[in-house]
């Protein structure tokens, strides 16, 4: 009698010797449930991995300084929050980018720098809407240069300040000359 795993019964624990009916006798035991089953949890892995992913670049942006500056903008508007109502929360699906870097003043000294672009969905106690800003980071504090909140068909311009300034101007200009 053969055992699956390729041992006879009666084999002596010194030489493990697998054969090729050893084998076919292995490839017989697994069936395609099984094989049905690898896939499957492969696929859960990687949709986990992809959660997992998406939950942590989530975080990072919902709790950058650059969504905290344009929540902070929408919370001081009057106008805004009494469209919207309080409270005032982040919706589900934020959208955008922000990049941040770092330059030399001319004393060598670091300077971070940055600019972002951000949809926000926001949920008051009334309705919801949606932000789009976009901001610039200046002395280490993110400032907006544009900023847009749309609520049902109303659509609010809170501020246009027309692009962001000075380096960042000429670091996304498309100007070639």
């Amino acid at each position: 009698m053969r055992r699956w795993w390729g041992t006879p019964a009666n084999a002596s624990n010194d030489k493990v010797v697998v054969t090729r009916e050893d084998v076919s006798c292995f490839l017989n035991n697994v069936d395609k449930y099984n094989i049905l089953v690898f896939w499957i949890l492969i696929i859960l892995a990687v949709c986990l991995f992809a959660w997992v992913l998406w939950y942590a670049v989530d975080k990072v942006i919902r709790n950058s300084g650059a969504t905290k500056a344009a929540l902070n903008l929408v919370e001081n508007n009057i106008e805004v929050m009494n469209l919207l109502g309080a409270p005032l929360k982040i919706g589900f699906w934020i959208s955008g980018s922000i990049s941040v870097g770092m330059g030399l003043n001319l004393f060598l000294a670091p300077r971070w720098r940055g600019v972002a672009s951000l949809s926000l969905p926001l949920a008051g106690g009334r309705t919801e809407g949606r932000l789009k800003v976009k901001l610039e980071k200046k002395n280490g504090a993110w400032e907006p240069y544009f900023a847009r909140i749309r609520i049902g068909d109303t659509s609010v311009l809170l501020i246009d300040r027309g692009g962001p300034q000075g380096w960042v101007k000429r670091l996304f200009s498309r100007d070639t000359s």
